[in-house]
């Protein structure tokens, strides 16, 4: 049997609860704690969205942003982010983010004047990066000042398709998924300068999602690609993907595996670092960040083809696209690989993010 999710989530909010008890009883804004699913929607369609689960009522609710500000998110909504009183959308192929309050989703501003955005990462109190694709043949940062929600400036980092950043004291480490081609570097930024000051050069190519494990090793999921296509569009070059390791402080490679095949994609890890999680051929993989050997068999062993994946709080967060074209799903998953719950979500769900 299924667990209650609400339940299961009950000792990972004990302290907030009790700090709340202590206070009285205070309003409850619409979207305080829970879970963001972002989803992308369909290509061109406009549909894209976030779907709001509550942690404490489990409240439901889809399209929260075009019910708090009654028009609509955009066309492929890429990733969420929250930083000090607001929740940072990209919204890919409208060139925009959106700006909210963080509790009510109220809009706040939309910074314009982007170039296929990715990701969002505030960098310090006052300033913000948003990684971007360009032509797709180009890769970018854009520098944004968080008083005013500007573009001030560019940081053009070399490689193509700048995707996730990963900062860590005064360094953003940045991945190149390739693009619309490829690419084998991943970019160090110092943000006191805004200059790239490093280009590590991978063995795999398109490195594309990183994390920081308890040890100090930042880990590198490389999609790897195609190198040529015949005319039917069939890929009859692959590039294997992999997962490297490298020292966060001096970039020394830590250690380094390649795949049979190509396209990994949702590179997460567990609260205390001890355990990446990452999607190949559509199923979970889990690997122990000390282990020497690399898992050859999925975590997860159900017949479901994931599309996006993500980690909180000890749980894993597997998003079911479905069709492709309807309504699609999460599927909620305890330490031990046991689903605990599930719940629905908007147009292809792509990324999760718990508040």
């Amino acid at each position: 049997m299924k667990m209650n999710l609400r339940n299961y989530l009950l000792i990972f909010c004990l302290s907030f609860f009790m700090a709340s008890c202590e206070k009285g009883p205070e309003e409850v804004l619409p979207y305080e704690n829970g879970i963001f699913v972002i989803n992308e929607g369909n290509f061109q369609a406009g549909n894209g969205s976030i779907t709001y689960y509550d942690l404490i009522s489990g409240r439901h609710e889809q399209n929260i942003f075009q019910t708090v500000n009654n028009r609509p998110l955009g066309d492929v909504v890429q990733s969420l982010s929250f930083y000090g009183d607001y929740a940072y959308i990209v919204v890919n192929n409208s060139n925009k983010v959106e700006v909210v309050n963080r509790k009510t989703f109220e809009e706040v501003a939309t910074i314009e004047g982007l170039s296929f955005p990715r990701h969002f990462l505030a960098v310090s109190e006052n300033k913000g990066y948003i990684s971007q694709w360009g032509d797709g043949f180009t890769a970018s940062i854009a520098i944004i000042d968080l008083s005013t929600w500007e573009v001030t400036s560019e940081i053009i980092t070399g490689g193509n398709g700048a995707e996730k950043m990963l900062q860590i004291g005064d360094n953003v480490w940045v991945g190149h998924s390739g693009g619309y081609g490829n690419d084998n570097i991943i970019s160090i930024i110092d943000v006191n300068t805004d200059q790239v000051t490093q280009n590590i050069t991978t063995d795999l190519y398109n490195p594309s999602d990183l994390v920081l494990d308890g040890q100090g090793k930042v880990w590198v999921l490389q999609q790897g690609g195609c190198g040529m296509f015949d005319n039917d569009f069939n890929c009859t070059e692959v590039f294997n993907g992999g997962l490297t390791s490298y020292n966060s402080t001096d970039f020394s490679l830590s250690s380094h595996v390649e795949f049979v095949g190509n396209y990994p994609s949702g590179l997460c890890i567990n609260a205390n670092g001890s355990h990446l999680y990452y999607l190949f051929n559509g199923s979970v993989y889990r690997q122990g960040t000390s282990h020497s050997l690399f898992e050859t068999t999925p975590w997860i062993n159900n017949t479901t083809y994931y599309y996006g994946l993500n980690a909180f709080y000890d749980l894993v967060y597997a998003c079911d696209a479905k069709d492709y074209a309807s309504q699609g799903a999460v599927d909620i998953f305890d330490s031990n690989g046991t689903q605990v719950s599930n719940i629905s979500s908007g147009i292809i769900p792509r990324d999760v993010v718990v508040k």
